[in-house]
């Protein structure tokens, strides 16, 4: 019986932990692709990156930014690091379309597919390659 009590107590400290966790993940991720596409702004007004190139920028900053807020996530938890990864990285891409909808009034759902995929695909890579 103390046993199982323990373990309550135990899953209860830690299902904050793995929420709070898993958020400041995803801001990770959101800071990250950020990070890039602002890069990726500056090259293109330079003329050192062609402005044809948008839509690829934006959804490997997506992957890269999946990526390192999934790897992050996955690294602080050390347990469920695959759906942690992911986690994060979802919480990432709905950061990214939350801040095009409120700068553009608007998204696309291509656009969101893209996003949404991107990201996940560079948090699962993050889940599988920290999980090892």
């Amino acid at each position: 019986m103390a046993q199982v009590k323990r373990r309550r107590e135990s899953a209860g400290r830690t299902l904050p932990q793995m929420v709070t966790t898993i958020l400041s993940g995803g801001l990770l991720a959101f800071g990250t692709a950020l990070v890039l596409l602002l890069a990726a702004a500056w090259l293109m007004s330079s003329g050192k990156l062609g402005e044809g190139l948008t839509t690829q920028v934006c959804i490997g900053a997506a992957a890269l930014g999946g990526l390192v807020g999934g790897f992050y996530t996955a690294r602080t938890l050390r347990w469920r690091v695959l759906p942690a990864a992911l986690g994060a990285a979802l919480t990432g891409a709905l950061l990214w379309v939350l801040a095009g909808a409120a700068g553009f009034g608007s998204v696309s759902a291509a656009g969101v597919g893209r996003l949404l995929a991107a990201s996940l695909a560079g948090g699962g890579i993050a889940g599988i390659l920290a999980a090892r």
